[in-house]
């Protein structure tokens, strides 16, 4: 499977995440914007829409719920450092600073050679 973002902007982000991984035969690769604060937050992009940061926390959660597979990220873009800079409503620079992206892959495979090669995240 694969979504970009899509996860951040449902109604109920956590239960759709975990819905997606549980579903997840072999892999999904994911775009998921986090925050590194203790606990996952909402905010409002230019655009009006509802945008959920997840924390390390919730992937904890999350993974340990599904009792099989894990994470792996082979890159983290900081807000500051993209184009998503101006893209929320009432953020400082400050709080851009305790979020970005994660480029991830969910994997069920064992000793897949990719992965191993990525970064496990949890």
């Amino acid at each position: 499977s694969l979504s970009v973002g899509i996860c951040n902007h449902i109604k109920e982000p956590i239960t759709t995440l975990k819905n997606l991984l549980k579903s997840t035969k072999f892999f999904s690769v994911l775009a998921l914007w986090v925050t590194n604060k203790k606990k996952g937050f909402w905010r409002i992009s230019h655009g009006q829409a509802p945008f959920y940061f997840f924390s390390r926390y919730d992937l904890d959660k999350i993974l340990a719920s599904l009792n099989v597979g894990s994470l792996f990220f082979s890159e983290f873009i900081h807000d500051k450092d993209s184009s998503q800079m101006k893209s929320y409503v009432g953020i400082s620079e400050e709080q851009l600073e305790e979020t970005g992206c994660y480029h991830i892959v969910f994997s069920k495979v064992k000793d897949c050679k990719f992965v191993n090669n990525l970064n496990k995240l949890a």
